[in-house]
């Protein structure tokens, strides 16, 4: 049988990675990797919060229930 080699995306290596490291119950401490997952992780926040604007939701709730307030 014919093996198939599958080039991956560096995002895809990069999940691989710290799927594996997460089975083998280690943390992340490679510091170019935790480098790639903050840029896409800032990446991805900043279109949420292009595409919806600033999400407002728990904190009035959180402060109606604390201060007694019937919201």
């Amino acid at each position: 049988m014919a093996t198939v080699e599958k080039h991956l995306t560096q995002e895809e290596a990069d999940s691989q990675e710290i799927r594996r490291l997460f089975a083998i119950g280690k943390r992340v401490t490679d510091r170019e990797l935790i480098r790639r997952i903050r840029e896409r992780s800032e990446a991805a926040r900043q279109a949420v919060f292009e595409r919806n604007g600033l999400l407002d939701i728990a904190v009035p709730h959180i402060r109606a229930l604390r201060d007694g307030d019937d919201e």
